[in-house]
């Protein structure tokens, strides 16, 4: 399996965002010389889909199940979830920022994994991605396939939208979960914030069955604002063609909510350890994505399906799939910490292999990026584990 060392990485970061990091006092003498990025606005990617894209929130209560991280009996699970959608146009100009004045602490830094070098934060605060809240969904097909999508532990949909983002200009809905407790941040309608708490190191995977129920959870919502008439996704989605996946701790929940739930028809992985796996075994293809060399195997002996291994060789870090990543590199071009691929390669490239193997498994199309040897990325590396 693939190391925890991208995990005890994601404990680090807890520390930064609970705030072990930035508070620190130094001596006048240790103090050092902050180096903050270009003066450039950074100019989100362009969306390559035929689609506007669209987005709405949610705030939804799960009463069958208790939160676990309070010992209020009467405290229910809740989450939050963005739904980024197909629209036919942009009918306002509320487009989604990419300023995150909550999150922004944990950018500006990159979560204390930089000594001195520094986000320029007026490069931020007037650039949108090209998102509009509340845009009319498209009208040019019927229906869309749903795709469930997680963030790593100590992330938040908000590291993730250009992902989510490009997946819906393409023709999905995509519905990203903020996971209370194991989010950078949550912050509830009424006001609340919740704080990412600690994982145990003797159990680093005592949540992903909690997040995997999340999962399924959000997809039952989905499910039924797709029958409710009163519903702005009434009659939307295709119910036939669910995808979750996830990055890190959220792809690793993908696995599981795929075993949990048989409505799951693709369950894709974006570098996340699988943990607390046992003897599960999921009857669906699955595809296991790795920002290193791809040598982590085992999971595939649990699937009763076909698989595929795509592995970036070490050309990016398990981080270049949140587009902070993209920030730093918009501000410090010759950065190196992050791999030599940019991040916006990487991701936008992880989105042509992920959409090429849903389109195989559930369009019967070609995947010439997962199976034709001369069109296969040169930064990454396919096997092919068949059922």
């Amino acid at each position: 399996m693939k190391s925890i060392s991208g995990f005890v990485f994601c404990s680090f970061l807890i520390s930064a965002f609970l705030g072990c990091n930035n508070n620190t006092i130094y001596p006048v003498e240790e103090r050092v010389q902050l180096e903050f990025g270009l003066e450039k606005v950074f100019q989100p990617p362009q969306l390559s889909g035929s689609f506007q894209v669209g987005t709405q929130e949610f705030h939804w209560i799960d009463s069958s199940r208790g939160e676990p991280h309070t010992t209020d009996e009467s405290d229910f699970r809740e989450v939050l979830v963005r739904v980024f959608y197909p629209a036919d146009s942009s009918t306002n100009e509320n487009q989604l920022p990419v300023f995150d004045m909550l999150r922004w602490q944990f950018w500006f830094d990159a979560g204390g994994a930089t000594d001195n070098k520094r986000l320029r934060r007026s490069n931020y605060t007037e650039s949108s991605w090209p998102v509009y809240h509340d845009s009319t969904i498209s009208q040019q097909q019927g229906f869309f396939p749903l795709m469930v999508m997680s963030h790593g532990y100590g992330f938040s949909p908000e590291e993730h939208i250009y992902i989510a983002a490009e997946f819906a200009s393409r023709g999905y809905i995509v519905a990203s979960i903020n996971h209370p407790y194991g989010s950078s941040r949550a912050v509830f309608p009424d006001g609340r914030q919740i704080r990412p708490v600690g994982l145990p190191e003797d159990n680093l995977g005592k949540d992903l069955e909690l997040w995997a129920e999340d999962q399924v959870f959000v997809i039952q919502q989905m499910q039924e604002l797709n029958q409710s008439q009163e519903s702005f996704f009434f009659a939307k989605l295709d119910m036939s063609k669910v995808i979750t996946t996830g990055h890190s701790y959220g792809g690793a929940a993908s696995f599981h909510s795929a075993w949990l739930d048989d409505r799951v028809r693709i369950a894709i992985d974006i570098d996340g350890t699988i943990f607390n796996i046992n003897d599960r075994i999921i009857n669906i293809p699955f595809m296991f994505i790795q920002s290193g060399n791809g040598d982590s195997f085992d999971v595939f002996d649990q699937v009763a399906n076909d698989g595929y291994n795509v592995a970036f060789e070490q050309r990016i870090s398990h981080h270049s799939f949140a587009d902070y990543v993209m920030f730093w590199q918009s501000d410090f071009p010759e950065m190196s910490e992050f791999g030599s691929l940019s991040a916006e390669t990487a991701m936008f490239s992880t989105v042509n292999i992920m959409e090429q193997f849903i389109d195989k498994y559930l369009h019967q199309e070609e995947a010439p990026l997962l199976d034709n040897p001369e069109q296969i990325y040169d930064f990454t590396r396919v096997r092919i584990f068949e059922d």
